[in-house]
């Protein structure tokens, strides 16, 4: 019986601490996000079956970049995106709104805004730099996300030599790590941050 009561307690004190969560208004979400109602609809619907708290740990962020993502395994790129998702934000979930304002960032947002998230995305020790097992990390995900739409299936040595390719031509002064400088500058050449573009349309059509 007193176990029953503690638990109760606990539980309780759950809810308290996460409250349910209510998404703002789609009108003004969509001046800000430069997402349609349609899309924010679209979205929201995917964002609440996995997230119906409102509110996204990193179990539920996994499930949902696979509702995105069905044809491959999205579960390490989800791992990668919500780390930098926490370090971005300063918190230990995501509501709908921070969701909207990192994928709206990603896809709709100017360039440097883009590149600086991007750069926090690869940086998957927060270390501020980049080095070549964190790339190899973050691109074998991608490679693991989009699955069947890779045809024929990449081997692992052609990921590193892609992996060892970009790293090189970014790396100018063969430090062996990547600085958010070196970065910026190389994604700023020839618009290659098109190279880290793959949130826009497929989440939406």
């Amino acid at each position: 019986m007193f176990e029953g009561a503690v638990k109760d307690i606990l539980l309780e004190d759950e809810l308290f601490i996460l409250p349910r969560y209510k998404p703002g208004d789609m009108t003004k979400l969509a001046s800000t996000t430069q997402f349609s109602k349609h899309e924010l609809r679209k979205i929201y619907q995917g964002f609440k079956q996995e997230c119906p708290n409102g509110v996204c740990k990193e179990d539920s962020f996994k499930n949902l970049f696979s509702s995105f993502f069905p044809l491959g395994d999205g579960s390490l790129y989800a791992s990668c995106v919500f780390n930098a998702c926490k370090r971005y934000l300063k918190k230990s979930s995501i509501n709908f709104d921070q969701f909207l304002s990192i994928l709206s960032m990603l896809s709709r947002g100017n360039l440097n805004d883009q590149i600086e998230w991007v750069f926090m995305l690869y940086d998957v020790n927060g270390d501020q730099v980049i080095t070549k097992d964190d790339m190899l990390i973050v691109v074998k995900s991608v490679y693991f996300m989009l699955g069947n739409c890779i045809q024929p299936q990449l081997r692992d040595s052609t990921i590193r030599n892609h992996v060892e390719r970009v790293f090189s031509e970014i790396d100018i002064h063969n430090r062996g790590s990547i600085t958010y400088e070196d970065f910026h500058s190389w994604c700023k050449k020839d618009n290659r941050m098109q190279s880290f573009a793959i949130f826009d349309t497929v989440f939406y059509e």
